[in-house]
């Protein structure tokens, strides 16, 4: 009775000052007041302790059809973003999980990247907000950013499960931060013009001697037939990487991106990158041929992006791609390439032997997340507010959720069917071109199964995609590496893929390498980076 009557005064106190409350901001009818009253009452003989079961507590609080939705303010890099009235994903998450989110895009970079570092120094945080792996080294590091680690075992259990062995993309200093928003498959890829094959009665090359002699012959058979030397082999886009298939068949990983840093990569149980490498000078040669032969594009390392590749590939001027398989093999690519040729068939190439026996399709960086998403610590100081993202994020790491921002609401965008199978519908909406852009701005935790989400997305493409998925890769990690105190990654990388192009084009004797290798490492650090390098891989089980 004691404790009852001491809730009960403790209602009584409380139902004063919300009377009081109320009648400083405005007269309320005297119906509603007594209503209010008579809530409050209840409500604390049941929730302050005056004897209420704790099922009935949950229940009401499950319940959460009155309360007011908790807002989260979310900023990124990306755009295509509707108005807020227009946006249906917020729409649906406000409706399944009470949670208002206000998420603004940046297309440009630069301006995300000034904003948010703005807005962090005069303590305007967002409650979420994008970063690469060098933002989020760089607040972790300050203290600015919430430590996850323990917070993945226990309040994100569910995103924990989803994104599996690519939280370790989110790792710093051996404590995760990072909300990783990883791939799960490599876009990159060869084609080969299949009808010039055919005209010239050859097949798709497998090894490194019949990948020459094709080479060869789109160079100077006439594989178009038209009575003019206006073709040649190979080409691709970001530099080195139209070399993957000839340096894969060494087991050698070329950086996927002009200007990266050689490839760090676990071979036959050690540690090497692409300059330290044992095959690298086999590989290099191996190249070199290629490039006396006079079969690569004389305009390789100026095609910035991707659009000079397919410009080449479609116009009939190359007979060999290395490639993103979205920008080349999408039905709308497909038409734009019918379009100049109708008798053009382009068909993915695998692997090419010959080498070391290693025959693998380039690198994958699975260390290298697309995106990723860091939560400012003072969070903590907003209980409801982490409640609140917290059950968003684990929301979308369920299958639910997940076809929620990967395929739209489900009977408007998608529908699944009695085999539980996604099946897109009402075409005119998929159509929009920004419609995938805008969806995947919410994809917080990612999209699972890559290769599965793309054919459904694109079922035309299916057998690219699976082909794709097949292919065996060289996983490398540079991703999880954090650059050592004066290493200068910008500088080293440059000087690496110089000179490695001089070597490859003969502009350099292999007789040099040896040095060349040495210069890398004393005058530009590279050797702090891979000390680094092993000491981190080790520390997560990469190598012993």
């Amino acid at each position: 009775m004691k404790r009852m009557s001491q809730a009960f005064n403790n209602c009584l106190t409380h139902i004063k000052k919300e009377e009081e409350l109320y009648m400083y901001q405005k007269k309320r009818k005297s119906l509603i007041t007594m209503i209010l009253t008579l809530t409050l009452v209840m409500g604390c003989l049941t929730g302050c302790g005056g004897g209420g079961s704790k099922g009935d507590g949950q229940s009401a609080d499950a319940g959460g059809s009155d309360k007011k939705p908790v807002t989260l303010e979310i900023i990124r890099w990306g755009g295509g973003l509707p108005a807020q009235d227009d946006d249906i994903i917020k729409a649906e998450i406000l409706k399944r999980l009470n949670v208002n989110i206000e998420l603004v895009g940046y297309d440009d970079i630069s301006d995300y990247i000034n904003t948010v570092n703005t807005r962090i120094a005069t303590g305007d945080y967002p409650d979420m907000f994008w970063v690469n792996q060098e933002l989020l080294r760089n607040y972790s590091k300050k203290g600015l950013v919430m430590d996850l680690t323990d917070v993945y075992q226990n309040e994100l259990s569910t995103v924990k499960d989803w994104l599996g062995d690519s939280l370790d993309m989110g790792v710093v200093d051996g404590k995760t931060y990072g909300i990783p928003v990883p791939i799960s498959f490599e876009y990159c890829m060869s084609f080969i013009r299949e009808d010039w094959l055919n005209h010239l009665g050859l097949s798709i090359p497998t090894n490194l001697d019949e990948l020459y002699d094709v080479a060869v012959a789109f160079t100077n058979d006439d594989p178009d037939g038209n009575g003019k030397n206006d073709t040649f082999a190979l080409t691709g886009n970001n530099g080195l990487r139209a070399f993957s298939a000839i340096f894969g068949a060494y087991g050698v990983a070329l950086p996927t991106n002009s200007g990266a840093l050689p490839s760090i990569y676990v071979k036959d149980g050690n540690l090497v990158s692409t300059v330290t490498d044992p095959d690298i000078k086999d590989a290099i040669l191996e190249a070199k041929k290629f490039v006396d032969a006079g079969v690569i594009d004389p305009e390789l390392f100026g095609n910035t992006g991707s659009q000079p590749v397919q410009d080449k590939a479609f116009q009939g001027k190359v007979g060999m791609t290395r490639i993103e398989w979205s920008l080349f093999a999408k039905d709308i690519h497909i038409e734009q390439a019918k379009a100049v040729n109708p008798d053009a068939s382009w068909k993915p190439m695998g692997t090419i032997g010959g080498g070391n026996g290693k025959e693998l399709d380039g690198e994958w960086q699975i260390g290298t997340p697309v995106h990723m998403f860091a939560i400012p610590a003072t969070l903590s100081q907003s209980p409801e507010k982490k409640e609140a993202l917290f059950k968003v994020l684990n929301y979308l790491s369920t299958e639910e959720g997940n076809r929620l921002v990967a395929y739209g609401p489900e009977g408007t965008y998608h529908q699944v069917n009695a085999d539980g199978e996604v099946e897109l519908i009402n075409n005119d909406l998929w159509k929009k071109s920004d419609l995938q852009a805008y969806l995947y701005n919410y994809q917080f935790t990612g999209r699972g199964d890559e290769s599965k989400y793309l054919i459904i997305r694109n079922p035309m493409s299916r057998d690219v995609i699976e082909f794709a998925a097949a292919q065996p890769r060289i996983k490398c990690l540079n991703g999880f590496v954090d650059f050592p105190e004066g290493f200068v990654a910008s500088d080293a990388a440059t000087f690496a893929e110089e000179e490695l192009i001089k070597f490859i084009y003969g502009r350099r004797p292999i007789e040099e390498y040896d040095e060349y290798v040495k210069t890398l490492k004393e005058v530009y650090s590279y050797q702090s980076y891979l000390d680094a390098a092993g000491e981190t891989l080790q520390s997560m089980g990469y190598i012993k």
